[in-house]
């Protein structure tokens, strides 16, 4: 490997240290789970794809709206990029709304992005200290 590409590898990875530090375990696997999906079709995917299924199946409650947030990161931070496919969503949830193709904008970027964030399972604060949860519930 040269050096000037272990360079760019360190200084990708202080980037994505600094942008994954606060985000949320569910939204780190959900973020994950798309870029697996893309990479899994040849560097394109769609929001109602079937592989994503279970992992937003997965979310409970409020928790949902972190699908459509990772989306958004996942463009924001350059690793995904609208395609210029669009279609009638066949999921029943969307209702038949038109909808995007998206495509890997950094396929080497995406695969360190993995390597850092995709984990089985991490615990968010709820599931960690449940009875914080529920005492705080009992307050109000």
């Amino acid at each position: 490997m040269n050096e000037a590409l272990v360079k760019a590898d360190l200084e990708m990875a202080d980037v994505f240290a600094a942008q994954t530090a606060f985000k949320s375990p569910k939204l780190r696997r959900v973020a994950c789970a798309i870029l697996r999906t893309a990479m899994a079709n040849g560097g394109s995917v769609w929001p109602d794809d079937s592989a994503l299924a279970p992992v937003v199946s997965f979310l409970a409650g409020d928790d949902k709206n972190c699908v459509g947030t990772a989306w958004r990161w996942l463009g924001k931070v350059k690793l995904m990029e609208r395609g210029g496919k669009r279609r009638r969503s066949g999921s029943g949830t969307s209702k038949g709304r038109e909808i995007a193709e998206w495509r890997l904008a950094a396929w080497r970027v995406a695969e360190t992005f993995l390597a850092r964030n995709e984990v089985p399972h991490e615990p968010d604060q709820r599931e960690m200290f449940p009875q914080l949860v529920n005492n705080s519930a009992q307050k109000l």
